[in-house]
């Protein structure tokens, strides 16, 4: 009777008990320190070095992933379940649309961060980082290219969506000149933190076996090695054309190697496809999966060219002599502005400027220290993030 009773009295108190722990289990996800949310390779990358530290030093957070970097932390632990979107939805999220109000809400009322911090990729990172700010967290964004933004079309439906937000963290100080003078970014509190996704280069030219790597791209130690690094925007068709018209005037230079990898946001259709048509056969395209990476093949480079892609800088940074492939008056950096790497126009240009580098080996290394930018950009950011963490907020608003 009495054991009768006690089982009783459990199913009475269990539903109280099931409302605790889901209580518990709400407060639980309320309290996480940082709230996430990349869109691109290009905020995803430098992201990932990011969290690794947030794992080693016990800062909780969460990963809203939307676009490629959907497919890149799909299996993440941390990462946050978006109510009745699908895989596919995620990963073709246009960087022009913003979050519906029903997924807004789900994050609104499932997590409450003490700050939250966006890549600058696409409008649905701003309206995070507003949306949270009103709620009372730092807001905090992150840049990921060295080019002025107000050159960067990748960027501007973050920049138009945007309201006053903490902090913008900046790669280098040179990139620093138009967030002073943007309408939007110029009030906020302004980091030049460095990148990085260049401690993943000093990584990869640390521990690449060159050796082997010249075997697998069937190169000679005498062979010299021309890169282009894809990219996808409304003029790179044209100047991905030029490069290869260029290449084929170099068809008798068996010593010459030239490769090409594309951006990771394609499948590399068109450049086979221009190379097919050309009829161009010293060019060899790398696959994505199971062969060197970009920065691998970097490793071997005498020469990296690209039309307006951040490798460019990052290839600087190693001392790689650098062309870029586009129209004057089209784009600029401050390593073009600087005479810190080429630009061509034209296949002819093209062709006379890699001529010249080849044939000067290694004299047109670029001085890495004119480029401002901070080394150990990883430690900066989170040193950055745990100070601000133990802020405040009224504080934060106050320096901002």
């Amino acid at each position: 009777m009495t054991r009768v009773l006690s089982m009783k009295s459990f199913f009475k108190k269990l539903p109280v008990f099931i409302f605790l722990c889901v209580q518990a289990s709400i407060a639980y996800s309320d309290s996480i320190d940082v709230l996430l949310c990349a869109y691109d390779m290009g905020d995803t990358v430098p992201l990932k070095s990011v969290i690794k530290q947030f794992d080693q030093q016990n800062i909780s957070y969460r990963i809203v992933a939307i676009g490629k970097a959907s497919e890149e932390f799909k299996d993440h632990s941390n990462r946050v379940r978006l109510d009745n979107l699908s895989e596919d939805e995620l990963k073709t999220w246009p960087r022009p649309q913003p979050f519906n109000e029903e997924n807004l809400t789900q994050l609104q009322k499932e997590y409450q961060p003490k700050l939250v911090m966006v890549g600058m990729a696409s409008a649905a990172q701003a309206q995070l980082a507003n949306a949270f700010k009103s709620k009372g967290s730092c807001a905090i964004a992150f840049y990921d290219n060295f080019d002025p933004i107000t050159s960067k079309e990748y960027v501007q439906p973050f920049l138009e969506n945007v309201e006053k937000i903490d902090a913008y963290l900046i790669p280098a100080q040179a990139t620093l000149e138009s967030f002073q003078q943007h309408p939007k970014t110029k009030a906020s509190k302004l980091e030049v933190v460095g990148q990085p996704v260049l401690e993943s280069w000093d990584d990869i030219f640390a521990k690449t076996d060159r050796a082997a790597l010249r075997q697998t791209l069937e190169v000679s130690e005498k062979d010299k090695v021309v890169l282009f690094v894809g990219g996808y925007d409304d003029t790179y068709c044209e100047h991905f054309t030029h490069f290869v018209d260029g290449a084929k005037n170099f068809l008798g230079r068996t010593d010459i190697k030239f490769f090409v990898t594309y951006h990771p946001k394609t499948e590399g259709e068109l450049e086979k496809n221009i190379i097919q048509e050309k009829g161009v056969n010293n060019i060899k395209v790398i696959e994505k999966t199971g062969a060197p990476s970009t920065t691998e093949i970097a490793t071997l480079a005498n020469v990296i060219v690209c039309h307006k892609s951040s490798v460019g800088m990052q290839a600087l940074y190693k001392g790689i002599p650098v062309i870029y492939l586009v129209k004057k008056g089209d784009y600029t950096n401050f390593a073009l502005d600087q005479g810190l790497a080429q630009q061509a126009e034209s296949a002819q240009q093209f062709c006379g400027v890699l001529d010249q580098l080849l044939s000067t080996a290694n004299q047109n290394r670029a001085d890495v220290t004119k480029l401002g930018i901070p080394e150990k950009a990883t430690q900066t950011i989170v040193n950055l993030v745990k100070a601000y963490l133990q802020q405040p907020v009224e504080s934060l608003k106050k320096q901002a």
